[in-house]
């Protein structure tokens, strides 16, 4: 079956805009234009700068020093923290080639800044985790990882591969992934992602006291 992020090429018509947090700016080549319910990375998700804003928090909380961001679509997120102090890698994960391109692009843009390496590396849900990011895995860094996701939520039939893959990045060391959403992703949806919970022993929580994965931010570790 064909990807659903393969749905527009990156020859559409984008756009450069800088966002700034805090005393870091971001370059960023998107489409701009509200995605509506179209699953396409080349579109910037509103979860993606809901979850920038707290990321700034967790890092000064937590000593973090490699990020992985699965479907990364644009890369905000991970470009974000590779600005960040203390940092020693980021890793923008996509499967579609569209996104991989437009990651690639977003990289140069903001490596004068950057205070780590910047990877963009093509990956799919599920499968195993490519020789190039095992590698990271194990020589970037001996703190926490971060895997970070926004808006990633937007089928059933890819919670299961989404959190097999987060599962076999958290088995190499301590770690957090993050989850960013801005959408009501149905019950159906909530029901699967605390089934396989359960099921391999992830412990959540959620920053906003609703206890939803809705229009939230939630936090998933390994027990």
């Amino acid at each position: 079956m064909e990807a659903i992020g393969f749905m527009f090429g990156s020859n559409r018509g984008r756009t450069s805009k800088i966002f700034h947090y805090g005393e870091h700016a971001i370059v960023l080549n998107f489409i701009d234009d509200d995605p509506g319910h179209v699953q396409s990375g080349l579109y910037l998700w509103p979860a993606a700068d809901t979850l920038c804003h707290y990321i700034l928090e967790f890092f000064r909380t937590y000593s973090v020093d490699l990020v992985i961001e699965l479907g990364a679509g644009c890369g905000l997120v991970g470009l974000l923290t590779s600005k960040l102090p203390g940092n020693n890698g980021v890793i923008l994960t996509d499967y579609d080639p569209g996104s991989i391109e437009v990651l690639c692009e977003n990289v140069d843009a903001n490596l004068c800044d950057a205070v780590c390496p910047i990877y963009v590396e093509q990956l799919e849900w599920g499968e195993r985790l490519t020789n190039f990011l095992m590698e990271k895995l194990l020589t970037l860094g001996s703190h926490q990882i971060l895997v970070a996701g926004s808006d990633l939520l937007y089928c059933v039939s890819i919670v299961r591969p989404l959190f097999c893959t987060v599962v076999d990045i958290l088995k190499s060391r301590k770690g957090s992934f993050i989850l960013s959403t801005s959408f009501d992703v149905g019950d159906d949806i909530e029901k699967a992602v605390f089934s396989i919970c359960e099921k391999n022993l992830i412990r959540y929580r959620f920053v906003n006291e609703t206890n939803k994965l809705s229009s939230n931010i939630c936090i998933f570790e390994l027990v």
